[in-house]
């Protein structure tokens, strides 16, 4: 369930006391090294998030009192929230607090995507090129998003390189599988559950 939700700088100042009580503390003596490693985690992760890459149609989620929020990519991104942005979708759970579980939850863990297979072809033999192609095609969804993936201008998705690589290595190729550059992103499912 969303509704539209409308908030103030009272959040952004509350995740702003909370991340500088969590530096400090990760700076003192007193903080054990499995502790500090989840918070180096969390670190990179915040570090990897940019908030102008959430689809517009995303629900966020300002539920402090959730027991996984810090751990959901819905509540991330809700803290990341411009301060001017009044109108957004937005999560609401009433039956959080009777079960304790969020159905949105969305681990905000960062995936790998691919851009562009220039050289993808270079060393298929000419009998097996356009079988592979068509397969392509079929990974893809249709021969425009093919065309637009092998030229960089849309993410290759980390399911879709599986896909690739499982194709080639069924044809032997295995080793050719080489991607024109990858990044490390976060993936916005627009399925609700």
């Amino acid at each position: 369930m969303f509704f539209i939700y409308s908030h103030s700088a009272l959040i952004f100042e509350k995740c702003s006391l909370v991340t500088s009580f969590f530096r400090n503390f990760a700076a003192s003596s007193q903080i054990g090294e499995r502790s500090q490693s989840f918070f180096q985690h969390t670190a990179m992760k915040k570090q990897l998030f940019q908030f102008n890459e959430v689809p517009a149609d995303w629900a966020l989620c300002f539920h402090d009192t959730c027991p996984v929020h810090e751990e959901c990519q819905r509540w991330l991104a809700g803290s990341y929230a411009p301060k001017k942005m009044t109108v957004r979708p937005c999560v609401i759970a009433p039956s959080l607090e009777l079960t304790g579980a969020c159905r949105y939850y969305v681990n905000p863990e960062p995936v790998t995507l691919a851009y562009g297979f220039s050289d993808l072809f270079s060393r298929v033999r000419r009998n097996e090129y356009e079988p592979m192609r068509r397969a392509l095609f079929a990974i893809f969804g249709s021969e425009s998003s093919y065309y637009r993936c092998k030229r960089g201008e849309r993410a290759i998705m980390p399911d879709e390189q599986k896909a690739i690589i499982e194709l080639f290595s069924k044809y032997g190729y295995a080793d050719v599988v080489k991607f024109d550059r990858t990044v490390q992103a976060y993936d916005f499912p627009l399925a609700q559950p």
